[in-house]
């Protein structure tokens, strides 16, 4: 195939590889102290590398994704969307083995295409809206449900465009819009990577396209407003050296089979449902997406089902007899909580949302309504510019605080349906015939790693520590992306591994990543790149040093010459 990422002979699979066991730190890190670093946790080389096939080969050529608008071309969005979460989760099974292995799924999907026709660009990103907030607001937009997409530049002749492009479209997950500073990183076209504490974006809007509210542009500051998002992210870590910190938000998605009901039922057709627990506000949400983001439905009653097995323990709780009134009956049981999105007509008025949570109490299922809510939203499929934003999936929302919900299992099970009273529609999540697979909110662990000493000049010797690797493993550490060292861990899994920070290194904050090899199970830290050059001796320091060689020299050359004889 050629070269590619500067490797002859290389395949496609080993440069997506390369792209997830290194993170650089080019774009987002030196500004605002953030990497964007692999999801994959221990997933190893070895293991077959996700492919995504394209759904739709009937127009345009294998692997493009079309952005026509159409209704065709929003199917295959959809699609890839969902297969790509799909396969992703799948990676959790401990790598084809069946067992399930605990933790979230971090990131964000990042969609790699061939070409992207109709989009009249390259690349485009975009955040999740939030239900019920004005598009305007610093809070409008959610990191946890955007998406990237990319036309494919592995035959590029340089990587640097790639990363600059990757990095603006991240911006546009986290509601940064365009600029019209030249060296901004969120200039619309440029090479520009910069970021700064007051800006002007939003600038292609002249005035507040609909559906949006308020006034544009706006003044923001870029690096202030991204470590703010970037907390939304499920299982976030931060990395006060030598530690690592959870961050406020655990996750987990469930992925369900498009277009199984017919396409006037399109309110039922679930795509996935997401499980999210905010540790900072106490509150869980349970996000339904729908194949429509219309929050229209026929006359009369629709509802948006999840069924719990908290403790995974099939003897606690109730089965499927004993369900609410209405509620789909598939064969479950220790169910411990219920959640229901309830969307009816009320007297007189269009169609409304109500929440109401069940849990299962000596024997029966308690309804609960205090601290419950229900909203809608909208997933979009491109950058929401003018002339008005592309809505792509519907999002019906549940939020109950923790407490209610009560304690979760490392490991538990989650099943959702939803269905229509009127009609009888209903679509639930697949479940492959054998019950529902596992689900879980614990955080995922990370290695940890320290340079020592922190902040150094070009071509000082320093090392890296680092802890929680594969024990008895070959590593190599990463200077940026730039190879520094190579070494290996001891059988606790740790190792200190000493490089030198070339003499033309970037000046400023530097990520290193060590990770084991073959993997990308790796640790990041920082180490600041001084702005002087190695110290010289200045003209003092000369004077000095002469001074105190005129006034040693005397007492040097009496001490050689009487020295006395040696027996």
């Amino acid at each position: 195939m050629g070269a590619l990422d500067g490797e002859e002979g290389a395949d496609r699979s080993t440069v997506l590889w390369r792209r997830h066991e290194r993170v650089s730190d080019r774009i987002f890190l030196p500004q605002v102290s953030i990497s964007f670093r692999s999801g994959l946790d221990r997933f190893r080389e070895e293991d077959e590398f996700p492919v995504i096939p394209d759904p739709d080969t009937s127009r345009d050529q294998p692997g493009d994704i079309n952005f026509s608008g159409d209704e065709a071309s929003q199917a295959e969005v959809e699609d890839v969307l969902a297969s790509c979460q799909d396969r992703w989760v799948s990676l959790l099974r401990d790598h084809g083995a069946g067992e399930f292995t605990p933790g979230g799924l971090p990131g964000i999907p990042v969609v790699n295409a061939r070409q992207l026709p109709g989009l009249g660009g390259s690349a485009f990103g975009t955040p999740q809206g939030v239900p019920g907030r004005a598009f305007d607001s610093h809070d409008a937009w959610s990191p946890l449900g955007g998406h990237v997409f990319l036309e494919d530049r592995s035959f590029s002749p340089s990587g640097d465009a790639d990363a600059r492009i990757f990095a603006h479209e991240l911006g546009h997950v986290f509601g940064l819009w365009h600029t019209e500073e030249d060296d901004n990183l969120m200039k619309g076209v440029g090479d520009g990577t910069r970021l700064v504490r007051r800006i002007e974006d939003a600038v292609d809007w002249p005035s507040p396209p609909e559906p949006f509210t308020g006034v544009a542009p706006r003044t923001i500051d870029q690096i202030a407003w991204l470590q703010g998002e970037v907390v939304e992210i499920p299982d976030v870590a931060y990395d006060p050296p030598p530690a690592v910190e959870l961050g406020q938000v655990a996750a987990f998605v469930r992925v369900d089979r498009h277009r199984e009901i017919p396409a006037e039922a399109r309110f039922v057709d679930l795509s996935a449902v997401t499980v999210s627990a905010d540790r900072r506000t106490e509150v869980t949400r349970v996000t339904h997406r729908l194949l429509t983001p219309e929050p229209t439905a026929p006359a009369g009653e629709v509802g948006y089902w999840a069924y719990f097995d908290l403790d995974d323990d099939r003897a606690t709780g109730g089965r499927s007899g004993e369900f609410p009134e209405g509620a789909p009956r598939p064969a479950l049981e220790g169910i411990d909580l219920i959640t229901q999105a309830r969307w009816a007509p009320e007297e007189g008025g269009p169609p409304a949302l109500t929440g109401i949570v069940w849990k299962y109490h000596e024997g029966r299922f308690v309804p609960i309504t205090q601290g419950v809510t229900a909203t809608f939203g909208r997933q979009f499929q491109g950058e929401p510019g003018p002339p008005s934003p592309s809505a792509l999936f519907g999002l019906v929302t549940v939020e109950l605080r923790s407490t209610t919900r009560g304690p979760v299992a490392d490991v538990f099970r989650i099943q959702a349906c939803a269905r229509d009273a009127v009609s009888g529609a209903e679509d639930c999540l697949d479940t492959g015939g054998g019950g529902p697979p596992p689900a879980s909110l614990v955080p995922t662990v990370y290695p940890v790693c320290q340079v020592v000493p922190g902040r150094v000049r070009p071509g000082s010797w320093v090392e890296a520590r680092v802890w929680d690797l594969d024990p008895d493993s070959p590593l190599h550490l990463v200077l940026g992306d730039r190879l520094a060292a190579l070494g290996n861990t001891d059988v606790r899994g740790e190792a200190t591994v000493p490089f030198t920070i070339p003499a033309d290194s970037r000046k400023g904050p530097r990520l290193v990543t060590v990770g084991v090899d073959h993997t990308a199970f790796t640790a990041d830290c920082i180490v600041e790149v001084s702005s002087q050059a190695a110290a010289r001796p200045s003209r003092i320091g000369w004077v000095v040093a002469v001074i105190i060689l005129l006034v040693l020299a005397p007492w040097i050359i009496v001490r050689l010459i009487f020295r006395p004889p040696r027996h």
